[in-house]
């Protein structure tokens, strides 16, 4: 599975691919559901419920760490 799949396979089990996921008020937001601890969506345009915008975060995040364990359920 390249890393592309999995990206999918890990935003369809958080938020079933629905950019407004948690809106308005949850913690963890949008389709990859980042909670607000996630800074790298403010270099984005900081609009969690924007799509690019955070799975552009939600990238960078799984780029720093080399690993998916910033989503453990999924």
């Amino acid at each position: 599975m390249g890393q592309g799949d999995k990206a999918v396979r890990v935003f369809t089990c958080e938020s079933g691919l629905n950019p407004l996921a948690g809106y308005p008020n949850a913690y963890y937001k949008g389709v990859a559901q980042l909670g607000p601890h996630i800074v790298a969506i403010y270099q984005y345009g900081g609009d969690w419920f924007d799509y690019r915008q955070n799975v552009q975060a939600a990238r960078d995040l799984y780029v720093s760490r080399g690993d998916w364990s910033a989503w453990p359920v999924c």
